[in-house]
């Protein structure tokens, strides 16, 4: 239930309205001051299920969580590919939380030396997911040549915008 106060124009007086109460099964309130401290309490074990030593690392930064992988070759990435099917996946069910897999983007970078390594497919609940050429992460432009092109690219962009509606 969401209860406002507000100004009636008529009797100038200060009023109170509330809405209907309403069941919801599970989410963290939308908006809310405390809703991100919510959503980290309630996903902060997420990366307990997940060894370190096989080169997984899960982050969390305000409601986006990233799981990072790497593998010398692509056996490794394959296995962690089916480590998280076997225990993030669970994970999720139990808690009541999805994958929006919209925003699920892998992006593979190569090493230096082995610039035509082939990436796994990313296969969740049916779904593939399709590699991509670059992103924004943590608000820095990457992309899979783990170069600053595309920063450099978006920077400029936004700089230009900028300069037009200041002149």
């Amino acid at each position: 239930m969401v209860e406002l106060d507000y100004l009636d124009v008529t009797t100038y007086e200060i009023q109170q309205k509330q809405s209907e109460d309403n069941i919801i099964p599970h989410r963290v309130p939308q908006g809310s001051i405390l809703g991100l401290l919510l959503f980290l309490i309630y996903v902060n074990d997420t990366d307990t299920n997940i060894s370190h030593d096989i080169g997984m690392k899960v982050t969390l930064f305000a409601d986006d969580t990233s799981i990072l992988m790497t593998g010398q070759v692509t056996q490794d990435l394959i296995f962690s590919l089916g480590t998280i099917s076997g225990s993030v996946l669970p994970w999720l069910d139990k808690n009541r939380l999805t994958i929006n897999k919209d925003k699920s983007l892998p992006l593979g970078f190569p090493h230096k030396s082995n610039k035509h390594i082939v990436f796994p497919d990313i296969i969740l609940r049916d779904t593939q997911i399709t590699y991509i050429s670059g992103l924004k992460f943590l608000g820095v432009w990457l992309n899979h040549n783990f170069n600053w092109d595309c920063l450099m690219e978006k920077l400029i962009i936004k700089l230009n915008k900028l300069f037009f509606f200041c002149s």
